[in-house]
Formats: structure tokens, sequence, C-alpha cells
């Protein structure tokens, strides 16, 4: 909703080019081009160096019992949800994964004041 007259605006200078490169072309064609091919499993040392120097409190995620307020099952999706859909695209950026860092940083951070 923050970028919506963002989009209006250029959607109305620019009419239907503009929704055609940025939405089709940047976005859907990255998932199949490979252009930037790297193996399934690249993000998972990408999203550790990026959380450094929290990285050891991944541990703390691994209890289950902590799994019982939805508030937290929201961001344990939200970050497994971006791990899977980057890792099944055939383009890969360390950047990509840069919206899935507040979710396993507030998440961390509340397994860590328990």
């Amino acid at each position: 909703m923050v970028a919506l007259p963002w989009y209006l605006l250029c959607y109305w200078r620019n009419g239907w080019p503009f929704l055609h490169d940025f939405i089709v072309v940047h976005h859907f064609s990255r998932l199949t081009s490979n252009e930037h091919g790297q193996p399934w499993w690249f993000y998972l040392p990408v999203l550790a160096g990026a959380l450094l120097p929290w990285t050891p409190l991944w541990v703390l995620l691994m209890r289950p019992r902590a799994y019982h307020d939805p508030r937290r099952v929201f961001l344990l999706a939200w970050i497994l949800f971006g791990v899977v859909l980057f890792s099944v695209s055939a383009s890969k950026l360390p950047g990509y994964i840069l919206p899935l860092l507040p979710a396993a940083a507030a998440l961390m951070a509340v397994m860590l004041d328990e």
C-alpha cells in the first residue's frame, strides 16, 4: 500500500509497458532465467552471513515449544516462505533475501528474551 501511489503514477505516465517491464520482466522472468545461477542452498549461508553477529542465535529457533504463539508462527512462515521461494528461483542474488531479515531478527530477539 505504501508504494501504490508510485505504481499508479508510473502506470499513468508510461501505461502498459511499465507493467510489462517492471512486473513481468523484472519479477516473474527472474524466477525462470538462469542469469545469476546458484545452487539451491545458496541462501542459507547468505542468510547466516546477513545476520552476523547474531547467527548463533539460530539455535534458539529450534525449540518447537516456542511456536505456540501465532505471531511467532507468522514470523517463521515469513522466513521459510521467502527462503523456499528464492531457493527454487533459477536466478539468485544475495540482496533478494533482504525482506526476510526483519522477521528473522524479530524472531531471534523474542526467543532470546525468553
